[in-house]
């Protein structure tokens, strides 16, 4: 195997330089290939590599654009085209300082792999190593290494042949509560690309597993500190039917669409985002070599809401329902601080759960407190509050007055008043259990009098 396509596998270079030293035939020097994960959790890799005067670039991995240029290189791909002298320049310069290594460093199993130099020296000597640390080397190497690697990945990027090319962006809109999530796939390359569907895709971060999503979101133009995200997958793909065994083929110049319908991960405004994202897709079939996991980020382009999201009361409830599931592994102890203001509610030994939730601001801590059911009218402690949960947000209803619409479907308990008779306290303790009332129904009187000021408690969809 000819050695620039050695480096453009870090997993491939260091099997070979396990299990035969430097694995690798007699090559001339002028032939050369690194390796770099670049800026991402998935240690997706980009490599460049030269060969009879021509540069290989095979982006899989987000890498930076270089020294005062921070804007990330969109997409994956194979670029490849005639190499500048100053390119030429850098990479010699390169094959250099890894040759100038006197005692290559010993690698920690189990680490990730950072730099992948394949080079023939000027001694004879070959050398291919995946390094996962530049700590051993002499001082200045690995900035000898990875900058100029980021910039030629820059240049490469720029001036190459489309060998292969993949894009992708995205557009939201609200619907039925959700937001309608699309990503176009764009093949701007001369090569097919094909990849495994989001159909089959996990929708989660686990850099361990590799695992396959799609992150997207918004940030609004007028305010940075205002933004949202979507995690993507399987689970919220609505259009799976349109690809055959789950496999998105794109020819040379087309375009693919994957839809989803999701929930964001808060509440946000009305008004003009600029949306962007990411993905990490693990299984790339074609072209051959882009195979295996990538990450890399979307286009960005501009979404506009004419309306708060939630839009209404009906979209709020759903969207709490929602948040309240997501969130219910995310627990705080009695003395933590509370980092997001809302509705909480303290849950005991054996899983108890109070009847009364707590609106807490942000900044306080949350309470010891003696949990407490309601049966029969009358209140009883039912043990002390271990952990508290997020319930709903400050300003969400969770309370209403007799003769009010119900402001949300699920159980409520009614308020004892004050200053009612032994007659009154007796029916209260009939009537004054749990009870089921749907969303716009009219809140129920008790039959207690002019109980028009009766108060009732929400206490979810619990049984």
């Amino acid at each position: 195997m000819n050695k620039v396509r050695v480096a453009f596998s870090s997993l491939f270079c260091f099997m070979l330089f396990s299990q035969t030293g430097t694995g690798m035939a007699k090559s001339d020097k002028d032939t050369m290939g690194f390796g770099l994960n670049g800026y991402n959790m998935s240690n997706a890799e980009s490599s460049i590599g030269l060969e009879d005067g021509k540069f290989l670039l095979v982006m899989k991995g987000q890498v930076k654009r270089g020294s005062g240029q921070p804007a990330p290189m969109h997409g994956i791909g194979v670029f490849e085209g005639a190499i500048s002298d100053r390119d030429r320049a850098k990479m010699y310069a390169m094959r250099n300082t890894v040759c100038s290594i006197k005692q290559l460093p010993r690698n920690t199993p189990g680490n990730t792999f950072i730099f992948v130099p394949s080079v023939t020296c000027d001694d004879g000597r070959e050398i291919a190593i995946a390094i996962d640390s530049f700590s051993s080397l002499p001082e200045g190497t690995g900035a000898k290494l990875v900058t100029p690697t980021e910039e030629l990945v820059k240049s490469f990027y720029e001036t190459g042949d489309k060998v292969a090319k993949l894009d992708a962006s995205t557009s939201m809109v609200p619907k039925d509560g959700k937001l309608l999530v699309t990503l176009k796939f764009i093949n701007s390359g001369h090569t097919e690309i094909a990849f495994k569907s989001p159909a089959t895709w996990e929708g989660y971060y686990d850099p361990m597993s590799k695992a396959s999503y799609a992150e997207v979101g918004g940030v609004k133009s007028t305010n940075e500190g205002e933004f949202f995200s979507l995690m993507l997958g399987r689970e919220q793909m609505i259009n799976r039917s349109d690809y055959h065994d789950d496999i998105i083929r794109i020819p040379p110049g087309q375009v693919r669409y994957a839809s989803f319908l999701a929930y964001p991960d808060g509440r946000f405004k009305k008004g003009r985002y600029s949306a962007g994202g990411g993905a990490v897709i693990r299984e790339i079939l074609a072209p051959e070599k882009l195979r295996g996991v990538v990450e890399f980020t979307f286009q960005d382009t501009v979404a506009d809401f004419v309306y708060d999201y939630p839009a209404n009361q009906k979209e709020m409830n759903a969207f709490e329902a929602y948040r309240r599931k997501r969130l219910f592994d995310d627990i705080h102890g009695v003395g933590d601080g509370v980092e997001e203001a809302g509705y909480y509610r303290a849950y005991g030994e054996d899983n108890k759960r109070d009847d009364f939730p707590v609106l807490l601001r942000k900044g306080e801590k949350f309470p010891g407190r003696t949990m407490e059911h309601q049966v029969g009218g009358s209140r009883k402690s039912i043990g002390p509050a271990t952990i508290w949960r997020w319930e709903a947000y400050p300003d969400s209803k969770v309370s209403a007055v007799t003769g009010e619409p119900c402001p949300r479907s699920g159980y409520w308990i009614p308020g004892m008043p004050s200053g009612l008779s032994a007659n009154g306290l007796y029916m209260f303790s009939l009537a004054a259990d749990k009870r089921r009332i749907a969303e716009n129904e009219v809140m129920p009187r008790l039959g207690l009098g002019n109980d028009s000021y009766l108060t009732w408690t929400w206490l979810g969809d619990v049984t």
